[in-house]
């Protein structure tokens, strides 16, 4: 299964590196481990616990959709 995965996703991790050459990463900053690297399932890294809805992402679209995140924690404190 993990070569399926793998295979699935080099499309998609081929276009994101085009477009961090291009542009960067920009606001984003840490150690990134050398070569090539897989996080088995159930071993996610966990940026933020609810109650209510499981989004899952990778790559750039992490920090936007901690950015959503946040946005959806307001307007679920204000609707009460």
């Amino acid at each position: 299964m993990k070569g399926v995965l793998r295979s699935l996703l080099k499309p998609q991790r081929e276009r994101e590196k085009e477009h961090l050459h291009a542009h960067g990463f920009p606001g984003i900053e840490g150690e990134v481990p050398d070569g090539e690297f897989d996080i088995p399932f159930g071993q996610a890294d966990v940026k933020r616990q609810g109650a209510d809805v499981t989004a899952v992402a990778f790559s750039r679209m992490v920090h936007r959709t901690l950015e959503a995140a946040e946005i959806a924690a307001a307007i679920r404190k204000v609707m009460g």
